[in-house]
């Protein structure tokens, strides 16, 4: 297990952790932050250079997206996976914006929600 997979179980634990606190906003991007740092982990352990792939995605400027479509680029076999996997970390990806950034309300049902989407992403990860 790599660090950012250790990262993700990390970052999953405390969303179920804030949400039990009634910290929705915070329970929603770490969530995100969970599929984001497995996906990541995955397609690093996979690369055949793998320093290189860690250079191009920081310099990216939209390196959350590239993490998303290099990882949906991964998954073998089923098309349908891919495809839920990347709608749901986009969704996913916007949610964690407006929990943040934006002036919106969240509620549990919307935290426990997110958990749920990224135990399917990470479901499907892990067959990477």
């Amino acid at each position: 297990m790599g660090i950012l997979s250790e990262k993700s179980n990390k970052s999953y634990n405390a969303a179920i952790l804030l949400l039990s606190k009634a910290h929705y906003c915070n329970s929603i991007q770490c969530s995100y932050f969970s599929c984001l740092q497995l996906a990541k982990d995955k397609i690093l352990t996979n690369s055949t250079d793998p320093e290189r792939l860690e250079r191009e995605l920081k310099a990216s400027n939209s390196s959350h997206k590239d993490i998303i479509q290099k990882a949906r680029d991964s998954v073998k076999g089923n098309p349908r996976e891919k495809g839920l996997m990347t709608e749901t970390m986009l969704k996913m990806k916007r949610w964690r914006t407006n929990a943040i950034y934006d002036n919106v309300q969240f509620l549990e049902i919307n935290a426990s929600d997110a958990i749920d989407n990224c135990n399917t992403v990470n479901h499907i990860l892990n067959k990477i």
